[in-house]
């Protein structure tokens, strides 16, 4: 069999040969068309989606020997499997598709030792890219971020007049040091009793905090003295995850990474590396983020996140090859992923992450 003219499909090299290049398919965009009446023109709504496309191939298997019978069975048992499966082809060696096979396979037989037909996969839109399964790792970082829960502040704290939120995130400011603070919406009616300061770690005691005004500002400047502060502020007043310099220095950057293909869904696996009480950011990228509160006593725990589907599982033990579990502690923003061009990414000092980034292009 001609070894450049291959399908490969479901992680099998398919009992037959392919008699010609196969057609380029480029995926249509997901769209919505109106006509309004007594108006020119339609109107379009135009989605970042994709439809699937129809891959066909026009293959013919068979033998001398076997006849064409034995062939076409093995061919059908190779396609015929649940779920997408990955579809590759020896005229496109970079690139995958995510296919299923679902079609009847209708044979043109010959004399009864071969026969052609067109085998049609329907294929998700992305040609993912195979250096795009390359890990990435990034160590873990100091980025002083956690989260609180409203109902955890000390009674003071709450009637103090701040800004009732459900939860707030923490940003610790060492001693004597001067931080700048953002992103925040540029919203004039957001003043003072915003976001507030108290002593470092005393969120369920401290029973005075000291006000952080915006008035409008896109970020703000905040100095220590000899105290370490916790900065809490509420989510509803930021664009993302707030960011931090402190002492002229990112806070928590564990690096960027340039994406020069289209929009993608990496998928990360972050190692917990000691036990940690309360809810951190274990990781984010361009200010979204990923949260785990707690989790089990000891460690390294596995935490296996899918920003497609916004899932996140962990292993039942400390062993990396352990059964893989639900993790209801974890969390993640929605609309995770690798933007075109620049993403900034962060870890925490308590996780370590290997990032697949998922590289595809149409």
């Amino acid at each position: 069999m001609a070894t450049d003219s291959q399908i490969m499909f479901a992680g099998n090299i398919l009992p037959c040969v392919v008699e010609r290049f196969p057609e380029i398919k480029k995926a249509a965009r997901k769209y919505r068309r109106y006509s309004i009446p007594g108006r020119n023109g339609d109107i379009f709504f135009q989605d970042d989606a994709w439809e699937n496309v129809s891959q066909s191939y026009d293959v013919y298997s068979g033998s001398d020997t076997y006849g064409s019978q034995i062939p076409w069975t093995d061919l059908a048992m190779y396609l015929y499997k649940d779920g997408y499966q990955e579809l590759s082809d020896t005229y496109d060696p970079d690139h995958f598709r995510k296919a299923v096979f679902n079609n009847q396979i209708q044979v043109e037989n010959s004399w009864n030792t071969h026969g052609r037909a067109t085998l049609e996969f329907d294929c998700r839109p992305e040609r993912f890219r195979y250096d795009g399964l390359q890990k990435i790792s990034y160590a873990n970082t100091d980025n002083k971020l956690g989260t609180v829960e409203y109902d955890d502040l000390n009674e003071d704290l709450q009637t103090s007049g701040i800004y009732l939120s459900d939860w707030y995130y923490i940003l610790t400011i060492p001693t004597n040091s001067t931080a700048t603070i953002g992103t925040f919406y540029n919203d004039e009616d957001v003043a003072t009793n915003s976001i507030f300061a108290i002593p470092a770690g005393t969120e369920a005691t401290s029973q005075t905090a000291t006000f952080i005004a915006l008035n409008g500002r896109k970020t703000v400047d905040y100095t220590t003295t000899s105290t370490s502060m916790d900065v809490l502020i509420p989510p509803e007043f930021l664009e993302g995850i707030p960011e931090a310099i402190i002492n002229g220095v990112g806070v928590g950057t564990a690096g960027t990474l340039n994406n020069p293909y289209m929009p993608a869904h990496p998928t990360l696996v972050l190692k917990r590396l000691t036990y940690h009480a309360g809810e951190i950011v274990a990781a984010h990228i361009n200010g979204r983020g990923v949260y785990i509160n707690g989790g089990p006593l000891g460690g390294p725990y596995y935490y296996f996140v899918d920003t497609e589907n916004w899932s996140i599982t962990r292993t039942y033990t400390t062993s990396l090859d352990s059964a893989i579990v639900p993790a209801p502690e974890a969390k993640i923003d929605p609309g995770m992923q690798l933007d075109h061009g620049v993403n900034q990414i962060y870890t925490s000092t308590q996780y370590e992450m290997t990032l697949v980034p998922n590289w595809w292009e149409l």
